[in-house]
């Protein structure tokens, strides 16, 4: 049995297009979980509607406490030997979770991914990605977890970091939850999920539609600022694993989130996030991944540039 775990939170105008892509799935064993995040409007009689009517549906109301919580007590209400999440204003193809069941069995894999393609609420912004081939996969891939998080370097980083174009196995979070709390949630637990994986199938199948809306809670400072401290703690964890590659890829993204909080004016959250960069920079310092003029480099573009 599948898991689909559907956090629910002011999406009273798509609600129903996610969950009848879910309910019209080719594959009928699931268990359909519908966390209505103490939303204002009509979320949650929408959801007790579309249960009356399928019996695969549970719809759990509870007080708001974002993205991250409402996956989580998903995760802890299922009883699937797989997972998988879908937010609330996405939709899938009919095949989605047919196809990445049969590759992630066929594979003896603990991950299977799809391809997605993003759709857009406002016009002007529907040629944005126009070239969907930059961001999906064109062929079957076998990767382990390091693999697959050098996947993101090629023009993938979507296809990874997002968590809903995947299937999963229970056994993944079997101690392992959601930061709640934070935006970018999929960012603060992405490397402590994948990288550890050893085999991860990725199918060059588009499953999974990608909604943008207006008004994105990523264009906040509480955006950058957690978009930051993920990057914070996968740089650390990457560091701490001794994968000299990868840190440093990953140090070059914390950099460039730095660089944007430079124009936040919360000087002190400013201050302490640099500061435990730095942190970083002198351990990588110490382990002989980079120079004294790099640490150096650093520091300019930090303090002054």
């Amino acid at each position: 049995m599948i898991s689909v775990i559907v956090p629910i939170y002011k999406v009273e105008d798509y609600l129903d297009r996610c969950i009848e892509s879910i309910v019209k799935q080719k594959y009928r064993n699931l268990e359909i979980i519908l966390v209505d995040d103490g939303s204002p409007d009509q979320c949650g009689t929408i959801c007790e509607r579309w249960a009356a009517k399928d019996g695969r549906i549970k719809v759990i109301h509870k007080k708001n406490a974002g993205l991250a919580a409402a996956r989580n007590t998903g995760i802890e209400e299922s009883s699937g030997e797989y997972l998988c999440f879908i937010d609330s204003d996405d939709f899938l193809e009919p095949k989605m979770l047919e196809k990445l069941l049969k590759a992630l069995i066929m594979e003896e894999a603990e991950v299977a991914a799809c391809n997605f393609v993003y759709e857009y609420e406002d016009p002007e912004k529907k040629t944005e990605k126009k070239f969907p081939e930059s961001y999906q996969i064109d062929s079957t891939r076998i990767l382990n977890g390091r693999e697959f998080m050098a996947l993101m370097d090629q023009g993938k980083y979507a296809f990874c970091e997002i968590a809903c174009n995947k299937l999963y196995k229970r056994e993944l979070f079997a101690e392992l939850r959601y930061p709640e709390g934070k935006i970018h949630e999929d960012e603060f637990i992405f490397h402590h999920l994948f990288y550890p994986c050893g085999r991860i199938v990725c199918i060059p199948t588009v499953g999974y539609h990608y909604f943008q809306r207006k008004g994105s809670i990523t264009s906040s400072g509480k955006h950058l600022y957690n978009y930051t401290e993920a990057f914070i703690d996968r740089c650390r964890y990457l560091t701490d694993s001794n994968d000299m590659e990868l840190a440093l890829v990953n140090e070059g993204r914390l950099l460039a989130g730095i660089k944007k909080l430079q124009h936040i004016k919360k000087k002190k959250e400013r201050k302490n996030l640099e500061n435990e960069y730095f942190r970083i920079i002198r351990t990588m310092y110490q382990k002989r991944w980079i120079s004294i003029w790099t640490v150096w480099k650093r520091l300019i573009r930090c303090r002054i540039l």
